[in-house]
């Protein structure tokens, strides 16, 4: 699974590339983690959760998960997470340091 995040938003509206990896060159522990935390991710969203606060000018994340052209899916966590996106957001920002 492809992974892309952008930190967005701000009050020049900027997008500045952060990450950009595929979970088939992580080690197994660590591509297992990045799974979860994207699974994570779409539960709380798929559930009507909302991934952070809500305002365009807030800084934040944009999250692209999948393949380009065979289902990608973005997640935007704008200002300060919710306590339930913390931890998923830390393992997808860490996954390759």
């Amino acid at each position: 699974m492809r992974i892309r995040i952008e930190s967005v938003g701000g009050f020049a509206g900027t997008s500045v590339p952060v990450a950009d990896y595929d979970t088939g060159e992580l080690p197994a522990d660590r591509a297992g983690r990045v799974r979860a935390a994207v699974a994570r991710l779409a539960a709380v969203e798929d559930a009507g959760g909302e991934l952070g606060e809500i305002g365009a000018d807030l800084p934040g994340y944009r999250i692209v998960t999948g393949e380009p052209g065979a289902g990608e899916r973005a997640f935007e966590i704008r200002g300060e997470p919710h306590e339930s996106i913390a931890d998923p957001l830390v393992v997808l920002l860490g996954a390759t340091a």
